[in-house]
């Protein structure tokens, strides 16, 4: 039996709602039923199919079986009568979705306004799942989420004395506002509006939250929100505009007053990074294991090829730009970061990256070691630490992060680094510019889900027997 498709209407007659109605016919995901806005605004618009008129929505509502209701309006123009939307919404028990230029045009990234009434199974299912998310986040590896608020006003000093209070996992680490007050003077302002692009940029932020109101600081809204997307920084929104109309998730576990919207940078699932985060810290511990005769073989071997120490950690940079030393077997004489300097006119690569071939640095264990990929081995001890994941974006040295010349390639910054990913499996070292490896890191990113990280895994294993790419 084929899956009753959800009906939705569109609520606004503009240039969005019109792509958005094209993409949802395309893709057929969806009964569109039609177009609803003030009989002027249809009129001039020329739209159809017109399921009625916005003052007519909630007799039509009541009437009509309808699933779903997108909101296309322009916030700023429309702010109130958005509001009533919800109101309706609500009071009918219909889910609304707000498709904004503020947000995302994509309807799958929309802010969505939950019915107040639900069917008690699903209320269950969803308790359930909040419960197992939370279990998940208390005992994973500890991190404290840094937290950046931008806005000065009552409302978002509450918010941060309330982070301060509760901690939860989250750490206030300042404002971000064009002009100072004596009343926060107690806190700190880390950058204004303007440097804020540039802030983020080079410092760890997890988390952006804005409080400015919507109504009279929209543009400047629309300008963080872009500038966290594309960097990858998660970015929340407090508005009295979504009222209690969205439920803060259990596993956020902050001050429930204080009503947040997730503008949502991608579509990745809360729950499966929770299973990739429990296949790493599994997987790397049989690993550690199963390879600790090899370990003992290789320590062998290059401290008799080279002396002491076995074993080389560099300061590289992790999850939303987070500094860590990563772990490998040395396969470079110890000076080798000192002579770096000496061969930077030999570097093979065009961008931020340093890579060279017939490094006069690597020992003669060392280039075996690298060929195979052996020297590699001890990063499932920062797997293991939650530093890596076994799949991700090449953990990148701070020389090259200093160097990124596009604030768009750090948005691969927004996943925690791995041992494997697509640059190695689609070329490794070999005949890859920097500009072609960010291409997959970034494409990573954005479409990761747990079956990516599954065929990464198995296209490794070949790529390293091969010796494919390996310098």
């Amino acid at each position: 039996m084929a899956k009753k498709r959800k009906r939705v209407l569109i609520v606004g007659s503009n240039q969005r709602s019109h792509a958005l109605a094209e993409k949802i016919v395309n893709e057929n995901k969806y009964d569109f039923i039609g177009f609803v806005d003030t009989p002027e605004r249809i009129a001039v618009s020329a739209v159809e199919p017109v399921a009625c008129f916005l003052y007519e929505l909630e007799e039509h509502l009541k009437e009509k079986e309808i699933d779903e209701v997108f909101i296309t309006l322009p916030i700023r123009a429309f702010y109130d009568k958005i509001s009533d939307l919800i109101e309706t919404c609500k009071k009918i028990d219909v889910k609304a979705k707000i498709v904004s230029d503020l947000f995302e045009l994509d309807y799958e990234h929309s802010v969505t306004v939950q019915p107040v009434r639900q069917n008690i199974f699903r209320n269950k299912i969803t308790e359930l799942s909040n419960n197992i998310l939370l279990f998940l986040k208390k005992n994973r590896h500890p991190q404290i989420y840094r937290v950046l608020i931008v806005g000065l006003n009552l409302r978002s000093l509450s918010l941060a004395e309330s982070i301060r209070r509760k901690g939860s996992g989250y750490e206030f680490i300042g404002f971000v506002d064009n002009q100072a007050n004596e009343m926060f003077s107690s806190f700190p302002i880390q950058c204004q509006l303007d440097n804020m692009e540039d802030y983020i940029s080079k410092n760890p932020v997890d988390k952006v939250i804005v409080t400015l109101p919507i109504r009279s600081f929209y543009d400047q809204i629309k300008v963080v929100i872009d500038v966290c997307r594309e960097q990858g920084v998660s970015v929340w929104l407090i508005d009295d505009f979504f009222s209690k109309s969205t439920e803060i998730p259990k596993y956020i576990n902050l001050d429930a007053s204080n009503h947040l919207v997730d503008c949502k940078i991608s579509n990745r699932s809360l729950l499966q990074y929770d299973i990739k985060w429990l296949i790493d810290i599994s997987s790397s511990f049989c690993l550690i294991l199963f390879f600790l005769p090899v370990f003992l073989i290789i320590s062998i071997v290059v401290y008799y090829d080279d002396g002491s120490p076995v074993f080389f950690y560099q300061e590289r940079i992790g999850l939303n730009k987070r500094r860590f030393n990563i772990w490998k077997f040395r396969t470079m004489v110890r000076d080798a970061e000192k002579r770096q300097a000496e061969l930077e006119a030999r570097n093979e690569v065009k961008g931020a990256a340093f890579k060279i071939t017939d490094d006069p640095r690597i020992t003669n264990i060392g280039r075996w070691l690298r060929k195979t990929s052996l020297d590699e081995l001890p990063q499932l001890f920062n797997v293991l630490k939650g530093d890596m994941s076994l799949v991700g974006p090449r953990p990148l040295p701070v020389r090259d992060f200093e160097r990124f010349y596009k604030n768009a390639h750090r948005r691969r910054f927004s996943v925690k680094p791995g041992i494997t990913g697509l640059w190695q499996v689609s070329g490794r070292s070999d005949n890859i510019s920097f500009d072609k490896w960010m291409d997959l890191d970034l494409y990573y990113v954005d479409k990761w889900n747990l079956l990516v990280d599954i065929k990464i895994l198995l296209k490794t294993i070949p790529a390293v027997f091969l010796c494919k790419g390996a310098k």
